[in-house]
This record gives structure tokens, sequence and C-alpha cells, in this order.
């Protein structure tokens, strides 16, 4: 009887043993991981296209039923800006750029990064906006006299349980594509230096990290591709500054990197599934709008706002 045990027990150890060896091991049980699904939706290098201009720009009454669309859909989205937004237009230019502040706050803007741009009314102007946008307007890399930082560095949402960790970074050449009266005073540091500053603060509060940046995407030494290269702990850069059309995105050391075009052509969107808080697949697409001869869908408030601009 003794030995009938002792053959049962080791029977069902053995057992035991071979099923833990056939199942893939992740860290934890794949049937218990917590899976919780995150869009990224985002714009650059508008340049004050407000109303929509066929093959040009949908406009932001566009863009705006859009996102709309996708938050009704979507649990978790978030919605960004990567740069040179207030200006570009006469009608973003006759009110020196509050027709996008309120085109962008009625459509909740999650947060935006100062492109070399939205320093043309002058730094002053700029530092205004951010007083009165219902979101973060970011640049971790520019100081003032001072030698303290003219925006906020970084901000963090949280969405479903999960902390998302977002910092701007703005290009150094706004000193000389900007007149340089606009920006006398300040200072803009090493974009790469400032990144690794803003992911060491970030790692240990934040499940995703993302880098909201007006950088060159490739070609320089603090462009978007260097950035990914050199600095580890970014999930992902939403960039603009380039003008560039990335359709997939691109991967660089595990880091995707984002654009959209130019003028609201596109509308950037990136989803992000995150397994137990932990990034585990993103994939980036581009939403292209199929023109009617009625035009497109428009979002009734912000076409109300265009109407007065």
């Amino acid at each position: 009887m003794n030995r009938r045990f002792l053959f049962l027990d080791v029977f069902i150890i053995g057992l035991i043993v071979l099923v833990l060896l056939v199942l893939p091991f992740d860290g934890t049980n794949s049937v218990d991981a917590e899976i919780v699904s995150i869009t990224v939706l985002h714009t650059n290098d508008v340049h004050g296209r407000v109303r929509e201009e066929e093959s040009v720009a949908m406009g932001y009454a566009h863009i705006a039923a859009k996102v709309e669309e996708i938050r009704s859909a979507n649990e978790n989205v978030l919605l960004l800006d990567a740069g040179d937004t207030f200006q570009g237009s006469s009608a973003a230019g006759l009110y020196r750029g509050e027709g996008i502040v309120r085109i962008m706050n009625s459509m909740n803007y999650d947060a935006m990064v100062a492109g070399d741009h939205d320093f043309d009314y002058g730094w002053q102007r700029l530092w205004e906006f951010a007083e009165v946008t219902d979101f973060p307007v970011l640049s971790a890399n520019v100081f003032g006299s001072d030698g303290i930082e003219l925006l906020l560095p970084l901000t963090i949402k949280e969405l479903n349980g999960i902390s998302i960790g977002i910092f701007g970074l703005t290009t150094p050449e706004t000193l000389y594509k900007t007149n340089p009266l606009n920006v006398e005073g300040l200072t803009i540091i090493d974009p790469i230096e400032k990144a690794q500053e803003m992911v060491e603060i970030l790692h240990d509060k934040c499940d995703l990290i993302i880098a909201l940046v007006h950088l060159p995407l490739m070609g320089t030494e603090d462009s978007c591709v260097s950035l990914a290269e050199k600095v580890k702990g970014i999930d992902l850069i939403v960039s603009g500054h380039s003008h560039v059309t990335l359709e997939e995105g691109m991967e660089i050391n595990g880091t995707y990197i984002v654009q959209a075009g130019e003028y609201g052509g596109n509308l950037g969107m990136v989803d992000i599934v995150l397994k137990n808080k932990v990034p585990a697949e993103i994939k980036a697409s581009l939403y292209t709008p199929v023109w009617t001869e009625d035009g497109l869908q428009a979002d009734e408030d912000v076409q109300l706002i265009i109407n007065e601009m």
C-alpha cells in the first residue's frame, strides 16, 4: 500500500513538472495576465491649417470628428501634438495663435510639444498659451534667462490603471529657424542629454514612456533616430519637424517612432497593448480621409470656432 502511494506521489509530481515545462512562461500565467489596450492619436506640423483643403489638409473639424469616433470605440485614448501648430496660416496668425488654442481645447488634446515655429510670435506669447491651454505645452530642454524651464518638462497621465509618462523635447534649430528676437534670452540644451534625465525620472513611476518631440527624424546627432539609439527606456517617440509620413512607423532598438506628415493631412494612430503593465505590442498606422463631393464629416463645435475665425 505504501509503495502505491509513493508511486502515485511521484507520478503526480512528475506530471506537474511536465505541465510547467510545456506551458509558455513570460513571468506570469498567460491566463491571469492583465491586458490593457491604449490608443495614441497624434498630429504634427499642422501649421495653422484649420480648414479642409482637398488633398492637402482635412481640417481641424474633421480631425475632431474622427478623434471622437475613435474615442467612442476605445476606452483609453490619448491625443497628442508634436508641434509647429500655432502658426502658418492667415487664420492662425490673425489673433497670433489664439484661435488654434480654442480649437485644441475644444478637441481635448492631452499634451503638445513646442516646435520651432510655435515661437514665431515670441516666446512670451508661447508662454501665455501654456497658461490658457487645457493641456500641458511641454519642453524639457528650453530654459529662460533665469535658468528655469520655460515650459513644463513632462506630464503623467493615468488610463485604466496605466501610468503614462510624456516628456517634450524641442529642436535646438529653433534658435535660428525662427527670428532670433523671438527666442532672445532662451537656452536650448542637448535634447539627447535631457531625454536621459527624463527617462530616469519617469522609469520607476510609469508603465509607458512617450517622448513627444519636435526634432529632425534622422541625419543629425539630435534626431529621433539618434534618440532611440542612445536613450534606453523610451517606448514611443511621437515626432514632428521633418514633415515625414511614416505609414507604419519605424522601430529602432525596441523604440517606435511615428510621424503623420504635415498640415493635418493625416491623423496618426498607435495601438499599444500592455500585458501586466508592460508594453507587449505596438502597432502604428495612419488615418487618411476619403474625400467626397460633400467634403468631410465635421465636428460642429470645432467648425463653429473655425467659422468665427
